[in-house]
C-alpha cells in the first residue's frame, strides 16, 4: 500500500472513531453550522430599501450562536468544557 493510501485510511479510521466518541458534538456542530449558513446568506445578499447591503456584518455573525439560541432547542449541546472527556 503506498503512503498516501495508507494515509487516507487511516484519515478514515480517525473521523470514525471520532464521530462514534463524540456524536453530541459532532450534532451540534452540524446544527449550529447549517443556522450559520443560513445567516451568512440573508446577510450576504439581501439589501435593505435604501440599497445597502450588510455585508460588513458577516464578520460578526460568528458571534451569534452563543448569544442568539442559533441551535433548534431539540440538538443536542456539548458537554460543558469542549469536546475532550
Amino acid at each position: 500500500m503506498n503512503e498516501y493510501a495508507e494515509h487516507q485510511c487511516i484519515k478514515s479510521a480517525n473521523r470514525r472513531g471520532f464521530e462514534q466518541n463524540y456524536i453530541a458534538d459532532v450534532t451540534f456542530f452540524e446544527a449550529a453550522n447549517t443556522k450559520l449558513r443560513s445567516i451568512w446568506e440573508r446577510i450576504g445578499t439581501i439589501r435593505v430599501k435604501t440599497g445597502h447591503s450588510h455585508v460588513g456584518l458577516l464578520l460578526f455573525a460568528n458571534i451569534l450562536p452563543s448569544g442568539f439560541g442559533i441551535c433548534d432547542k431539540n440538538a443536542t449541546k456539548p458537554r460543558k468544557g469542549g469536546i475532550s472527556k
